[in-house]
């Protein structure tokens, strides 16, 4: 049987078995490239709902991907699996990234509340000072204070 190269591009970078995986999204105007979301409601159309993931709310989790371009103020490219350059900057190359407060990507996980509950949940990974690598892990921990 011939060998079938089913992920081309690893020459270029991608980790084997990782494809970069993208939709159409639409959220609230607030939202910015660079905002981690969740799934928020149904499909309309040809745009799946989201809008910015929440550590604070369950019901707000778990993330599964960072807009990464917006067509209009509430339309946009989400990417859920894949490598981005040149939506975040000042990356330490290697390190892990989490959902912060902010619902953005950060390199320190959050810490223990001191009353409640906070969703940790690991993202994406930097491969340089500007690239991240997406690959949302599940199943979201709860630390409580």
């Amino acid at each position: 049987m011939p060998f079938i190269d089913l992920n081309p591009g690893f020459a270029s970078g991608t980790p084997p078995g990782d494809a970069t995986v993208t939709f159409d999204g639409i959220f609230p105007a607030a939202t910015s490239v660079g905002d981690v979301v969740y799934i928020s409601g149904d499909k309309i159309g040809s745009y799946y709902q989201v809008d910015k993931a929440d550590i604070y709310t369950i019901i707000k989790m778990p993330a599964i991907g960072v807009i990464i371009q917006k067509y209009t103020s509430t339309t946009g490219r989400i990417l859920c699996s894949g490598e981005v350059t040149g939506i975040y900057a000042g990356l330490t190359p290697g390190k892990m990234l989490f959902v912060n407060a902010a619902s953005r990507l950060d390199e320190a996980a959050p810490g223990s509340p001191t009353t409640g509950i906070v969703n940790v949940q690991p993202l994406a990974y930097s491969l340089s000072s500007d690239t991240i690598f997406l690959k949302p892990e599940s199943p979201t921990r709860r630390v409580s204070g």
